[in-house]
Order: C-alpha cells, then structure tokens, then sequence
C-alpha cells in the first residue's frame, strides 16, 4: 500500500499501518524466543542474535539512500516484501503450536488500564 500510494494520505495512512505491525512484532519476537527455547543458553544466544539483527536498523537509512538514489521512490518499501514472504512461509514449520490455556483468560480492564497509562506517558513526554 505504502509503495503505491496514489496521495501523500494514503502513504501516511500506510506507514502507520507498517508502524503498527512492526511495534507488535518486538514483543512477539521475543515472545517466541521465550517459549520456544527453553535451555537458558540458546534462549541467551537466540537473544544476542535477535539484539544483533535488530541493530542492523541502523543501516536502514542508507540502504534507502541508496535505493532513491538508483530506483524509484516506492523500491524503498517494496526491498521489504521478499525479506517479509520468506519467514511467513517458515512459520509453519519452525513455530511451536498455539495451544491455549482455558483458566486464563483476557484481562480487558488491565489491557485497557494499560493502554491509557502509556498513552497518558507517551502525551507527556511529547508535550
């Protein structure tokens, strides 16, 4: 959507959207890697290697110099959808089964709690 927006709208609507996927894939990231590895030294290796490909994000802003440079604008948003398909077909096979605990449940008060607590923090910090 981002790579093919037709207004400057959409391409923020878009990359708000991307944001939002990204802030819930660090939790679940790590997550996994908790329930997954249950030995306490690949649990720390997963993590130094999760810790260092993260920090590859530095090289984001010129590898997208780069790009706008030889190719057209949207080739910045588009270099992610291989990067994206590949570990959404490993999934199947390389993700432990979700099995759900029926004695817990949604905690909807607490979620919601918590949500306006870091929205009310977030505000102050930004104003």
């Amino acid at each position: 959507m981002s790579a093919f927006a037709p207004t400057v709208t959409i391409l923020i609507v878009a990359r708000m959207a991307l944001a939002v996927g990204a802030a819930m894939m660090l939790p679940a990231t790590l997550a996994l890697i908790r329930v997954t590895l249950t030995d306490p030294q690949e649990r720390n290796t997963a993590i130094g290697v999760w810790n260092a490909t993260s920090a590859l994000g530095t090289v984001d802003p010129l590898a997208g110099g780069l790009l706008l440079e030889w190719f057209w604008w949207s080739s910045v948003f588009l270099v992610n959808v291989p990067v994206t398909l590949v570990p959404l077909a490993l999934i199947p096979f390389a993700a432990p089964p979700n099995r759900t605990n029926p004695h817990h449940r949604w905690d909807a008060p607490s979620s919601l709690l918590a949500l306006l607590t870091l929205s009310g923090l977030i505000l102050a910090i930004k104003l």
